[in-house]
């Protein structure tokens, strides 16, 4: 025989033995050029059976603990379907291929059902990354395992919802969401309501969403909510930046033990989305597992309907063993800048406290819109107008908070830097210590004299 054919024989008999043997993490590759036939081994066409798949999904059963699977670039028109398990140990890993961009594209016309993702990732301990999920007839992404990582995807232009989780224990970090939940373009609710940008819902919980922007969809911007398919609790919101979402950029929906902090939440007029753009809303939905010792701290919110906002609907609910602290509330546009709903009279609070805020409303909208506060203590607020009485607490500051409001104000251009306090803010120092929270925004510690406001003056860029 000739030496060569002897040669890649046994080549690929080694890379036979190599890659079948267990324990022995493998890299295997897709491309649209690729061939389902071929062993996936390989990034482009080798010769024989030595080439990349042509199909995700083949890729994606083809996997095992440990193993990765790199996607070429270019546009994949397939509904995908990651069932796979990884382990703590040793993850299963999918990724676009370095240096190219993937798009996975359903052209409206998949998946089959109108509230299926085009992508789901149903296996535990799954790393998914560089990706762009776009024109589902359904929703973008979805995650029923637990410990799955969502890194640097891009979600657009989805019929339901971009992200959403369902599984424990996850990550989304690093994504682009916007133009989601087209079902609701123009607010028609195609379907009967609105999805999210991102969501932990339904299940998912001691899940963290962080490091993000959604922005443009038409539902909610970032959430986390129960329902009757399961419970989501102990969340994680963290340094994302929500804008110009129809409904809420924040929301927080029958969610116990879950925290909202350092994010950058805002409105800008006459967006593609306008509608009723609250920023923070924390309500009750459904009647039972309701709201229940959440954190809503370090956050800056201008512009929207209300910047923050609790409603309930069912008797009992209301605020409860919540702490809304250090956030930094500026110009409502629509209504009040904080408002506290009444319940339909049925509201009941307890042990909420609200604190070291700045209120700042410049323009002739009121300042509070709140009633049934009893179980509320409101103390060390900064206030630029007179609040309603029922809001108003102990050590409380009325005056200019001297924001800084550098910087351009635009749609995706508003920077942290707009909301830090000046040297002579009357916040200085005005606020309470609390062993909840150590630091400011920008991470520098708050000191036995904080100020109010997400900002400690003098830290921070």
């Amino acid at each position: 025989m000739d030496p060569k054919r002897w040669f890649i024989l046994g080549l690929n008999f080694a890379l036979f033995f190599i890659y079948s043997s267990p324990g022995i993490p493998a890299n295997y590759y897709v491309a649209t050029n690729g061939n389902d036939l071929y062993n996936g081994l390989w990034p482009t066409y080798q010769g024989g059976c030595n080439g990349p798949f042509k199909t995700i999904n083949k890729g994606a059963n083809t996997l095992g603990a440990g193993d990765s699977l790199f996607i070429r670039g270019g546009t994949y028109h397939q509904t995908v379907s990651f069932g796979k398990s990884g382990k703590k140990a040793a993850p299963i890993t999918i990724a676009g291929y370095s240096g190219e961009k993937v798009i996975i594209d359903g052209e409206y016309v998949i998946p089959t059902g109108p509230y299926d993702p085009l992508v789901h990732v149903g296996g535990n301990y799954v790393t998914l990354r560089d990706l762009t999920i776009i024109r589902s007839k359904g929703g973008g992404l979805e995650a029923t395992g637990n410990y799955v990582r969502i890194i640097n995807v891009w979600i657009q232009k989805n019929r339901e919802q971009g992200i959403l989780i369902r599984g424990g224990y996850c990550l989304v970090d690093q994504c682009d969401v916007y133009s989601n939940a087209l079902s609701n373009y123009d607010a028609a609710k195609g379907r009967g309501g609105w999805a999210p940008g991102i969501t932990v819902c339904q299940g998912g919980h001691h899940s963290t969403v962080q490091n993000s922007r959604s922005w443009d969809n038409w539902g909610e911007g970032i959430s986390s909510w129960s329902g009757a398919a399961g419970i989501s609790d102990y969340n994680l919101i963290q340094n994302n930046i929500s804008f110009n979402n129809y409904s809420n950029q924040i929301y927080l929906s029958n969610t116990q033990y879950s925290t909202v902090q350092k994010n950058i939440i805002y409105v800008t007029p006459k967006n593609p989305c306008s509608g009723n753009q609250r920023g923070i809303e924390y309500g009750d939905e459904k009647p039972h597992h309701p709201n229940d010792g959440n954190r809503i701290i370090n956050n800056f919110v201008m512009g929207c309907d209300y910047n923050f906002s609790w409603w309930g609907g069912f008797p009992g609910n209301g605020l409860k063993n919540s702490l809304i602290a250090f956030n930094t509330f500026v110009n409502a546009q629509r209504r009040a800048n904080f408002r506290i709903d009444d319940g339909k009279g049925t509201a009941v609070h307890d042990g909420c406290r609200i604190m070291n805020n700045i209120f700042l409303q410049e323009n002739a909208l009121p300042i509070t819109e709140v009633s049934f506060v009893n179980g509320i203590k409101f103390s060390n607020n900064l206030w630029s107008k007179i609040p309603l009485p029922a809001a108003r607490g102990t050590e409380d500051v009325l005056g200019d908070a001297q924001l800084r409001k550098s910087g351009p104000t635009d749609a995706g251009s508003l920077t942290p830097e707009y909301f830090k306090i000046r040297a002579f803010s009357p916040g200085r120092g005005k606020g309470k210590p609390l062993v909840e929270v150590n630091d400011d925004f920008f991470g520098s510690p708050r000191g036995i004299s904080p100020d109010v406001g997400g900002h400690q003056y003098g830290g921070g860029s």
